[in-house]
């Protein structure tokens, strides 16, 4: 025969959820031994008592220390270091005979230097005051040369200028004389080229 007494009701006995009167006629009913309350009731426990084992349990390190380093790798952002170089070559302070005739050329080579990198800038007058600059990054341990996902030149006043170059060596024309920043963004580090002298 079946209980008069609901699930619903024996689980929020179970929950505690009932209030006093309730809660004393669901007992004196539970202690008349009725089967299927007992059955019901028993089934209730057991399952919230492995509902709550299974809430408890933790991952173990072992198991959570990839699947944390993997979301680090993939979400973390890599902190970039930032290079900065000096100058080690500039081809206006060499003497040649033409030099020593008064015949100042009118382009020249600067080549700068970091612990990782080698920088050449090539910088030729296109017309007065206004130059065309060619570069190129090589790496200082193999001489490889280097795609920069981004060259940015900086003046002292003025827009910036910035190109994203297609191949190893990068061309940027119509530059106006004067010191200019260049920011050299590569696949894992910035090289920061600070005072550079164009045409002055």
């Amino acid at each position: 025969m079946r209980c008069a007494i609901s699930f619903e009701t024996l689980l929020n006995f179970y929950e505690e959820d009932v209030d006093n009167n309730n809660k004393s006629l669901i007992n004196s009913h539970i202690a008349a031994e009725c089967p299927s309350c007992l059955s019901r009731l028993q089934w209730i426990q057991r399952t919230l008592s492995s509902l709550t084992e299974l809430q408890s349990d933790t991952v173990p390190d072992y198991a959570f220390a990839p699947a944390t380093a993997l979301f680090r790798e993939k979400y973390t952002k890599q902190k970039r270091s930032s290079l900065l170089v000096k100058l080690l070559f500039d081809s206006r302070n060499q003497l040649s005979p033409a030099f020593a005739r008064g015949n100042r050329s009118s382009g020249y080579h600067l080549l700068f230097s970091s612990s990782d990198h080698n920088i050449e800038l090539w910088l030729e007058e296109e017309q007065p005051q206004k130059w065309y600059i060619i570069g190129q990054v090589l790496s200082e341990n193999d001489k490889t040369e280097i795609i920069p996902q981004q060259v940015n030149l900086t003046p002292a006043g003025g827009a910036d200028i910035s190109i994203h170059p297609g191949a190893s060596e990068f061309h940027i024309p119509s530059v106006s004389s004067g010191l200019y920043q260049i920011d050299i963004t590569l696949s894992d580090q910035d090289i920061c080229l600070r005072n550079v002298s164009v045409g002055v």
